[in-house]
Protein backbone atom coordinates (compact mmCIF):
# COMPACT_ATOMS: atom_id res chain seq x y z
CA UNK A 1 0.00 0.00 0.00
CA UNK A 2 1.43 3.30 -1.29
CA UNK A 3 0.39 6.70 1.23
CA UNK A 4 1.10 10.20 0.53
CA UNK A 5 2.01 12.53 3.04
CA UNK A 6 3.39 16.23 3.14
CA UNK A 7 6.79 16.31 4.59
CA UNK A 8 7.82 17.53 8.02
CA UNK A 9 10.91 19.35 8.90
CA UNK A 10 11.85 20.52 12.45
CA UNK A 11 8.16 19.81 13.67
CA UNK A 12 6.28 21.66 10.66
CA UNK A 13 4.90 20.51 7.30
CA UNK A 14 7.28 22.06 4.62
CA UNK A 15 4.67 21.67 1.50
CA UNK A 16 6.68 19.07 -0.65
CA UNK A 17 4.32 15.51 -1.08
CA UNK A 18 5.65 12.17 -1.31
CA UNK A 19 4.68 8.96 -0.97
CA UNK A 20 5.71 6.04 0.87
CA UNK A 21 4.95 2.15 1.44
CA UNK A 22 4.07 0.23 4.44
CA UNK A 23 7.36 -1.40 4.29
CA UNK A 24 9.35 1.93 4.58
CA UNK A 25 7.50 3.04 7.68
CA UNK A 26 9.63 2.74 11.46
CA UNK A 27 6.94 3.91 13.24
CA UNK A 28 3.77 6.78 13.62
CA UNK A 29 3.02 8.62 16.36
CA UNK A 30 0.72 11.34 17.61
CA UNK A 31 1.89 14.96 16.06
CA UNK A 32 0.15 18.44 17.18
CA UNK A 33 0.81 21.22 14.45
CA UNK A 34 -1.80 22.87 16.65
CA UNK A 35 -2.61 23.21 20.30
CA UNK A 36 -6.44 21.40 19.12
CA UNK A 37 -4.97 18.95 16.06
CA UNK A 38 -3.94 15.71 16.35
CA UNK A 39 -2.08 13.79 13.26
CA UNK A 40 -0.39 10.90 12.94
CA UNK A 41 3.21 11.52 12.37
CA UNK A 42 5.17 8.44 9.89
CA UNK A 43 8.62 8.14 10.57
CA UNK A 44 9.60 6.47 6.85
CA UNK A 45 12.98 5.56 5.00
CA UNK A 46 11.90 8.38 2.87
CA UNK A 47 11.75 11.07 5.81
CA UNK A 48 8.97 12.16 8.06
CA UNK A 49 5.45 12.62 6.96
CA UNK A 50 1.80 13.62 8.37
CA UNK A 51 -1.78 13.33 6.50
CA UNK A 52 -3.08 16.44 4.39
CA UNK A 53 -5.77 17.48 5.80
CA UNK A 54 -7.35 20.27 3.16
CA UNK A 55 -8.70 20.19 -0.26
CA UNK A 56 -5.97 22.87 -1.23
CA UNK A 57 -2.93 20.40 -0.25
CA UNK A 58 -4.45 17.51 -2.06
CA UNK A 59 -4.97 19.62 -5.20
CA UNK A 60 -1.25 21.02 -4.03
CA UNK A 61 -0.14 17.19 -4.55
CA UNK A 62 -2.14 16.25 -7.16
CA UNK A 63 -1.59 19.43 -9.76
CA UNK A 64 2.09 18.63 -11.27
CA UNK A 65 -0.18 16.10 -13.38
CA UNK A 66 -1.57 17.45 -16.38
CA UNK A 67 -4.97 16.19 -15.98
CA UNK A 68 -5.82 17.30 -12.67
CA UNK A 69 -7.41 20.52 -13.08
CA UNK A 70 -9.43 22.92 -10.68
CA UNK A 71 -13.15 23.26 -11.97
CA UNK A 72 -14.43 25.29 -8.81
CA UNK A 73 -12.78 27.50 -5.46
CA UNK A 74 -13.19 24.15 -3.75
CA UNK A 75 -13.55 21.10 -6.69
CA UNK A 76 -10.48 19.96 -8.58
CA UNK A 77 -10.79 16.80 -10.86
CA UNK A 78 -9.54 14.35 -13.43
CA UNK A 79 -10.47 15.74 -16.71
CA UNK A 80 -9.72 12.88 -18.13
CA UNK A 81 -12.55 11.28 -16.66
CA UNK A 82 -15.28 13.56 -17.59
CA UNK A 83 -17.28 12.08 -20.62
CA UNK A 84 -19.36 15.79 -21.61
CA UNK A 85 -20.14 18.85 -20.40
CA UNK A 86 -23.22 21.13 -20.74
CA UNK A 87 -23.53 24.76 -20.41
CA UNK A 88 -25.06 26.14 -16.85
CA UNK A 89 -25.67 29.80 -16.82
CA UNK A 90 -22.06 31.11 -17.22
CA UNK A 91 -20.44 27.90 -15.97
CA UNK A 92 -20.79 24.92 -16.94
CA UNK A 93 -21.14 21.39 -15.49
CA UNK A 94 -19.62 18.28 -16.06
CA UNK A 95 -20.42 14.16 -15.94
CA UNK A 96 -18.07 11.89 -15.84
CA UNK A 97 -17.78 7.99 -17.08
CA UNK A 98 -19.39 5.83 -15.21
CA UNK A 99 -19.78 7.84 -12.20
CA UNK A 100 -23.68 9.71 -11.50
CA UNK A 101 -22.62 12.62 -9.55
CA UNK A 102 -22.37 16.35 -11.87
CA UNK A 103 -19.68 18.50 -10.66
CA UNK A 104 -20.32 22.21 -11.43
CA UNK A 105 -17.35 24.02 -13.42
CA UNK A 106 -17.04 28.47 -12.53
CA UNK A 107 -17.00 30.77 -15.73
CA UNK A 108 -13.01 31.16 -15.61
CA UNK A 109 -12.34 26.98 -15.26
CA UNK A 110 -14.68 26.35 -18.18
CA UNK A 111 -11.37 26.46 -20.55
CA UNK A 112 -10.06 23.37 -18.86
CA UNK A 113 -13.34 21.53 -20.10
CA UNK A 114 -14.41 23.78 -23.16
CA UNK A 115 -13.29 20.92 -25.69
CA UNK A 116 -15.89 18.69 -24.09
CA UNK A 117 -18.71 21.16 -24.64
CA UNK A 118 -20.85 20.92 -28.16
CA UNK A 119 -20.75 23.89 -30.18
CA UNK A 120 -24.25 24.39 -29.39
CA UNK A 121 -23.77 24.40 -25.84
CA UNK A 122 -20.86 26.59 -25.76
Amino acid sequence: MELLGVRVENGKPVGDFDTFSIDDLYFAEAFRPKANHILPLFHTRKGTFTVLTTLDEHYEAFKKYECIKLLDSSVFANIENIEYAKQDGRGAIVYFKDYPKPVYVSRDKKKYIRHLMTKSLL
